[in-house]
């Protein structure tokens, strides 16, 4: 184990520098009391090199974890325990994907809690059931056992009349800034939904025979079925059509790719929220140029 004693003799012998020469030895590590902390965190070897693949394997060895862990094994006049308050989880059968949870403990209620992204829900099993053998715990979280003979620190300073108004300033400050969110999430889905009805009836509905079509940049009508503009105003186009039109003021097949057709309503709503800027606007008739056409 860590702290059994350990044998330097053969080609491991130690050096003394007191004799100058090698000698046998036996080195050990010991733990004194004192130093044990109030959190003691366990990492299992979930996750080791595999020199035959050369890549990383996760090991799945079913792991008895204990409630409770008496220091006495390692010391033996020790009288602290731990209590395991948490423990975090690998799903998965690779070291190269998975998922995480986590198992926590809560004093208050004594009850454990399963976390599971943003889900919380109630360990309604005894822990002996999830803690015998687990193939998916990776790291321990214990808490030291307060004894009755432990003294309670008292002295911690408490925080003056200023830290705590600041405290409670931001906490306010915190809360308006929330409530702030939740409305403009609200706002937002809305105006999502808004803006895919209308999407599904322009899109859905024939243009016809109208009097006249318009033309504009294919990335405004672009920005609009995105919903860019939706949250935040966006800035008006300043693409000139002049070069969309030829001399006989007619389309230029070759400047097509650039440009789509919309009915009036739709470049109203256009120029409403995404500001769509300048347009060409051509009879429905004979609006491609058959000298540019020829040319192309």
């Amino acid at each position: 184990s860590y702290l059994a004693p350990e044998v330097l003799d053969g080609d491991n012998q130690y050096y003394c520098d007191t004799c100058q020469a090698k000698q046998n030895a036996t080195r050990h590590i010991e733990i004194e009391e004192s130093t044990l902390p109030p959190t003691l965190m366990l990492h299992l070897m979930r996750f080791v090199y595999d020199v035959k693949t050369c890549t990383k394997k996760k090991v799945q060895d079913a792991v008895e974890i204990p409630a409770e862990i008496c220091m006495r094994d390692l010391l033996p006049s020790s009288k602290v325990s731990y209590r395991l308050v948490g423990m975090l989880n690998h799903r998965g059968t690779t070291a190269s994907a998975g998922h995480y949870t986590a198992h926590i403990f809560e004093p208050s209620t004594a009850a454990w809690y399963l976390f599971d992204d943003t889900q919380v829900d109630p360990v309604r099993r005894p822990p002996a059931s999830f803690l015998a053998a687990s193939k998916e715990a990776y790291m321990l979280i214990y808490s030291r056992v307060p004894r009755a003979q432990d003294k309670p620190k008292t002295d911690a300073a408490m925080p003056s009349p200023v830290r705590v108004a600041e405290v409670q300033a931001a906490n306010a400050a915190l809360q308006q800034n929330v409530t702030a969110y939740a409305a403009r999430v609200v706002d937002l889905t809305e105006a999502i939904a808004v803006r895919k009805a209308k999407y599904e009836y322009h899109m859905e509905t024939p243009l016809g025979n109208a009097a006249k079509f318009y033309w504009i940049d294919a990335s405004v009508l672009k920005a609009w079925v995105l919903g860019d503009d939706i949250g935040h105003s966006v800035a008006a186009t300043t693409s000139e059509t002049t070069e969309y039109v030829c001399p006989h003021n007619k389309l230029r097949p070759d400047k097509s790719r650039q440009l789509k057709r919309v009915s009036e309503q739709l470049y109203r709503e256009l120029c409403s929220v995404v500001h769509a800027g300048p347009s060409v606007v051509l009879s429905s008739e004979n609006y491609w140029c058959r000298a540019f056409l020829y040319l192309c």
